[in-house]
């Protein structure tokens, strides 16, 4: 059995590694179906911001540079060809400001036809700033979908 999230100190990320990494736990674990949800790195709103401190003050600024460094470079040339072809629910909150992520996900949803759901009042890290909204979402997502 491999072990997981063990990884610090980070080298060598590539997110083809890290779709590799889920794929091997699928088939290690025998697992037939999986949801997978992701959540950007941010916060910026509320208390989400005070979270997102926290959660980054285990790192120092060389490595925290060095992680947003190879997450930024490696996301545009692994995702560059990337073809979603599952039920997909984008969700941005409507107060986002970091980078161009609400652009972003606007082509995003175009591209893949896939709507988007706009959480009010959330920024960055929408399902901090509003968990109740976020926590709906999924969960009528989650429901629409077939097995």
């Amino acid at each position: 059995m491999t072990i997981y999230g063990l990884s610090r100190p980070f080298k060598g990320f590539s997110y083809e590694k890290a779709a590799n990494a889920a794929v091997d736990i699928i088939k290690e674990n025998r697992i037939d179906s999986a949801v997978f949800i992701g959540q950007s790195m941010g916060g910026y709103m509320t208390h989400a911001y005070e979270n997102m401190s926290k959660m980054l003050s285990v790192y120092d600024k060389n490595e925290l540079c060095y992680l947003m460094a190879i997450g930024y470079a490696g996301f545009m040339e692994d995702n560059c060809d990337l073809k979603i072809d599952c039920p997909t629910l984008l969700i941005v909150g409507d107060c986002d400001k970091t980078g161009k992520v609400q652009q972003y996900n606007i082509e995003w949803s175009k591209d893949i036809n896939a709507p988007i759901t706009w959480i009010k009042d959330a920024a960055h890290n929408s399902n901090d700033d509003q968990p109740e909204q976020v926590n709906k979402c999924i969960k009528d997502f989650l429901l629409s979908i077939d097995d």
